[in-house]
């Protein structure tokens, strides 16, 4: 409903309860403990992951988009776990001082600062970490800080997917078991109109519009090849609403088969 609110005209953008669902399984589904994603939006996507125990590292582009998406995630968690907001990131110095004030034993309050440690460490913000830039920029940041991931979520500007992918995977980002999601590859159709024999008839071809989604398309396109049929990584579309792309690391595919799968075999 805020998104509704805040952001009418970009409601499209908002993943569904059902992606949602999805995104929890396959969380669940391949142990992931750890997920990248690119593309915050309002931070539903982000709570999805959280929800299910999963330290997020999110990166946003718009400061602004950023902003909002940290109030709405605090007022999430503030809802699920029946925090107060002025008390989220100050459990520990709050609850000191309560300890201090009633209980002066130095045994006493070394146990409640390591309990407040651990549920600041357990609790729904403590397992998001939003960061605002070009992704293109900051990727390379956390491979400086030897960051690994079991997850990869890419849901951001649709012409530079292939660059998001070439970094995350050649920079190691994505753990040898781990793997990458991406959203919107079927691009409302577009993509797959770039193979049909006869592509359909489009009233605003030669627009400024259908250039943009051609180039959208042609992008999204050379992602998919380099994702799913590439020489790193193998994987599947899902189709429903607008293409999920799911990949994952060949070398970790064959080790768990015990074979060469048929598109990784060479002449």
């Amino acid at each position: 409903r805020g998104t509704a609110e805040r952001y009418p005209e970009g409601l499209h953008m908002l993943p569904s309860e059902q992606q949602g669902l999805l995104l929890q399984w396959l969380c669940r589904a391949f142990q992931v403990k750890t997920a990248l994603e690119l593309g915050t939006f309002t931070g539903y996507s982000t709570l999805c992951m959280a929800l299910v125990g999963v330290r997020v590292v999110s990166i946003e582009r718009s400061a602004g988009q950023a902003a909002v998406a940290r109030e709405f995630l605090e007022r999430a968690a503030c809802r699920l776990e029946g925090l107060r907001p002025g008390n989220i990131n100050n459990n520990s110095s709050n609850n000191n001082s309560n300890n201090n004030s009633s209980n002066n034993n130095s045994n006493n309050n070394n146990s409640n600062n390591n309990d407040n440690d651990n549920n600041n460490n357990n609790n729904l913000l403590g397992l998001m970490d939003l960061r605002v830039g070009d992704a293109r920029a900051l990727l390379p940041a956390l491979q400086a800080e030897g960051q690994h991931f079991d997850l990869v979520y890419i849901d951001a500007d649709k012409k530079s997917y292939p660059s998001y992918y070439n970094l995350a995977l050649r920079g190691g980002l994505v753990n040898p078991s781990g793997i990458l999601l991406a959203d919107n590859v079927l691009f409302r159709g577009h993509v797959l109109a770039r193979h049909a024999a006869e592509p359909p008839a489009q009233a605003e071809q030669g627009s400024p519009g259908d250039a943009r989604n051609q180039r959208i398309a042609a992008a999204l396109d050379a992602f998919n090849c380099l994702a799913l049929a590439g020489s790193q990584t193998e994987g599947v579309i899902l189709p429903g609403k607008d293409g999920l792309a799911v990949a994952w690391h060949r070398e970790a595919r064959e080790e768990q088969s015990g074979h060469e799968t048929p598109s990784s075999k060479t002449s």
